[in-house]
């Protein structure tokens, strides 16, 4: 593991070729991509089997899922959101805040929302209720800081009043930090009002449903992503599967950050259909053990962690 920082609170991370983060939760497999900075365990879905890459949970249903609502709202710079809200508004800060108001759920916060409580919830965990073991102070950045989209640099400065709202042109935080040399990805969430959190959290929006989201680009990099296809990392699935990371809106499209089959970091299309990996945060005192914890290759595969 990799020691990082968030908020100025050490996180964990692991990092590059690593097959010792399996987690058997609740009959489904999970594997670990960090320790936040409060002690909680982030976890991404892996699957129903111990599969090394994992299977989506809509692609286990032979189906992918749209980021936005529906095939045709992705024409406004609102729709990178994870929720949104107003969309055509006129320049200006004031623009850009009803733009991004928590207001309304993309496609996708529906479809994890209800996978939540029709499939996660309704499970158990040695006999005991899921959503005991779930932090939910734990927030999942969808960083909408918007830039300037034509010559953004490293070192260009975020701009509310002419860019992220309407039909401007813009590129946002997740793109600057990937692919601007030197890549500079963050566990911090810049803007307070994306961090999406239930409303019982001490900290972020306070616009989820439930404490449950996707992963972020900057938590792709850390794991070990590079520009071209990398099968040598974790995340690595052969399958393409959205992140909750806006890239841009190029005047007509809204784009989001996914992972591609080939693991490297790309964009589409909100109305692109990808698979579908949720993250969820096990609380700091869960506690946790081996399948076999006198047999060997623990944390893999064959001998996951157990959460007790």
């Amino acid at each position: 593991m990799f020691q990082g920082e968030e908020n100025g609170q050490p996180t964990y991370y692991f990092r590059g070729s690593v097959n010792n983060n399996y987690v058997l939760f609740a009959g489904f497999y999970w594997r670990i991509i960090r320790i936040n900075s409060n002690g909680s365990i982030r976890m991404i879905y892996n699957g129903t089997t111990s599969s090394a890459t994992g299977t989506e949970t809509q692609l286990e249903n032979g189906k992918t899922q749209r980021f936005s609502i529906d095939y045709n709202t992705y024409d406004d710079n609102a729709y990178v959101g994870y929720k949104y809200g107003s969309t055509k508004q006129s320049q200006g800060e004031a623009g850009y805040k009803a733009t991004h108001t928590n207001t309304a759920d993309s496609g996708i916060k529906k479809y994890i929302d209800g996978w939540y409580t029709n499939t996660l919830l309704k499970a158990t965990n040695n006999g005991k209720d899921v959503a005991g073991y779930i932090d939910t102070e734990a927030g999942f950045c969808g960083d909408r800081t918007p830039y300037e989209y034509d010559n953004v640099g490293a070192t260009s400065k975020p701009d509310k009043t002419k860019y992220g709202t309407e039909k401007a042109k813009t590129r946002y935080g997740a793109y600057v930090r990937t692919y601007k040399s030197p890549r500079k990805p963050t566990f911090d969430c810049p803007e307070n009002n994306d961090l999406y959190t239930v409303g019982s959290a001490k900290t972020g929006n306070g616009a989820l449903t439930n404490p449950i989201g996707l992963i972020t680009a900057d938590e792709v990099n850390f794991a070990g992503e590079r520009d071209t296809d990398n099968k040598s990392y974790w995340l690595y699935t052969g399958a393409n599967y959205w992140t909750m990371s806006p890239f841009s809106f190029d005047g007509n499209n809204a784009r989001v950050f996914y992972v591609t089959s080939g693991g490297h970091l790309s964009a589409d299309n909100v109305n692109d259909t990808w698979g579908v990996h949720p993250v969820i945060n096990l609380k700091a005192d869960a506690k946790i053990e081996f399948q076999d914890p006198d047999g060997e290759n623990k944390g893999t595969t064959s001998n996951p962690y157990i959460v007790q």
